[in-house]
């Protein structure tokens, strides 16, 4: 046991005074207790691996001229920098990494839980630095293709720069599977774009330059498998990526025991100052016996309250299932618990056994049993729960959700296809080789070798390349001059960068 604050001690020195003065005894103990209640003792728990289910997303941020335009104020730049801040700063548990781009990307930060230190990275970040005007997708996504993860969520915040064939950039994200959720930072009426002094800018031609949101952002995002988003529908939660996955995190708790001696000081207190009879006091321990079942409700529920808040899921499911109050709200929040650490089966138990013909509650359930199928690839299931959920209430997020499903199923059905056609192939393949075809087979052989050693010699030397890239535009604060040089590599050969 240990104390949060121990200066509180120092007021012994005035009960001692008080003990000079030869005050009654059980007074002095009343307040000796409330005393050591003000110092806050605690039992420190050891430290333990929680299994946490987190996200891996990769943060691009459009850093081009054009997103200097007040079409969004105070500007788009300042406003997406302030919404990657607020993405990041709601979500502890989530891995991030962090581009920045123009013609060229660069990497600012790696994968990283130290949300700190991205932000850092963000504000690092100055734009007078950068000379290059135009905005190029295809680099942006060749580099992220060389990431080594097996899924890659990819968040764009851009205007969308002023690319119009999407079929080239698609292409790279089915190779490579990368999914953009792309967030529009600009709006559709666009605006004029100003230069340092605040006038007007001209391109080469005379005419004003008006620079607006790219529809064909959206197409991309959507096409690619992600979502569209604008800055104001941004959801913080993140609920809208997929790919998850299971992250180790010590947690270090501890239980508060000042209730402890407060209610010793009460009870003290009470005798001393309330003249009991006997007979009552030998009904004291059939009654608190009665009582303690739901005497420490309130105790567990400010504990799981905080341990879910701060995504200690372990702890939460712990106090919410100490709980006696076994109310339909307590047992929201226990499922919710169990769902959030990831274990889906026993959320669904939780979810089901729930009976209440409250139409909000009823939906609620129902919504979430929904989203335990999607996590179990029960997706026919899942749909089934969500129309019935829409029966108590229309709900944006339940429609959403349907939408998604349909995505997941038609790539379960293409899934299913592409095995089918392999299998297919496999049962139609001629099953004995003529000389001639085994002699051209096994030249076909040597040759595939050959070209798999220069495959391979090629994935080491990109390897080493992409190491040394990403140590060139490892972050250092301020950013130096190196890391501008990434983004302003192609600052010569612009050609028509509006």
């Amino acid at each position: 046991m240990s104390l949060l604050y121990p200066q509180a001690l120092l007021l012994l020195l005035a009960l001692f005074w008080l003990h000079q003065q030869k005050l009654n005894k059980a007074l002095l103990g009343t307040l000796f207790l409330l005393i050591l209640a003000l110092t806050r003792p605690i039992m420190i728990e050891k430290q333990q691996d929680q299994k946490l289910q987190a996200k891996e997303v990769i943060i691009a941020l459009d850093v081009s001229y054009s997103m200097r335009a007040q079409d969004i104020q105070p500007n788009r730049l300042d406003q997406a920098k302030k919404s990657i801040q607020a993405l990041v700063t709601a979500n502890k548990q989530d891995s991030f990494a962090l581009f920045a781009f123009t013609t060229n990307p660069l990497i600012l930060t790696p994968f990283t839980t130290d949300h700190t230190l991205l932000i850092a990275a963000l504000d690092s970040l100055k734009v007078e630095n950068i000379l290059t005007h135009g905005t190029n997708f295809h680099s942006l996504l060749s580099r992220i293709a060389s990431l080594q993860t097996a899924h890659k969520s990819l968040l764009i915040f851009s205007d969308g720069g002023e690319f119009d064939d999407i079929t080239p950039l698609l292409e790279i994200c089915k190779q490579h599977h990368i999914t953009i959720h792309a967030i529009a930072t600009a709006t559709n009426k666009g605006t004029y774009l100003l230069d340092d002094n605040a006038n007007k800018m001209k391109d080469s031609d005379k005419h004003l330059i008006i620079t607006h949101l790219n529809p064909n952002l959206k197409r991309l995002a959507l096409q690619s498998g992600g979502t569209f988003h604008t800055l104001d529908e941004l959801d913080t939660d993140l609920d809208f990526i997929d790919s998850a996955y299971l992250a180790n995190k010590k947690q270090t708790g501890h239980n508060e025991l000042f209730w402890i001696p407060t209610l010793l000081a009460l009870i003290l207190f009470l005798l001393q100052a309330i003249q009991i009879p006997k007979k009552i006091l030998l009904l004291f321990p059939f009654l608190t016996t009665f009582l303690q079942a739901g005497l420490l409700d309130w105790y567990h529920i400010k504990h799981a309250s905080n341990a879910y808040h701060d995504s200690n899921y372990t702890q939460a499911i712990k106090h919410f299932s100490a709980i006696t109050d076994l109310s339909i709200a307590s047992q929201l929040n226990l499922a919710n618990s169990y769902y959030q650490a990831g274990h889906f089966t026993e959320a669904k138990s939780i979810y089901s056994a729930l009976q209440t013909t409250h139409p909000h509650y009823k939906k609620i359930i129902l919504f979430k049993l929904a989203n335990c199928a999607v996590q179990t690839k029960e997706y026919d299931k899942a749909r089934d729960l969500y129309l019935q959920a829409l029966r108590f209430g229309k709900d944006q997020n339940i429609i959403d959700n349907l939408h998604l499903i349909e995505k997941k199923k038609s790539q379960q059905r293409r899934d299913f296809a592409a095995v089918q056609s392999n299998d297919k192939e496999r049962d139609d393949a001629p099953k004995g080789d003529s000389k001639q075809q085994k002699k051209k087979k096994s030249g076909q052989s040597r040759g595939a070798g050959e070209s798999k050693g220069m495959a391979n010699k090629g994935t080491a030397q990109q390897q080493n390349s992409t190491s040394q890239h990403t140590h060139k535009g490892t972050l250092a604060h301020p950013l130096g001059y190196k890391a501008y040089e990434q983004i302003n590599k192609g600052y010569l050969d612009e050609k028509t960068p509006w």
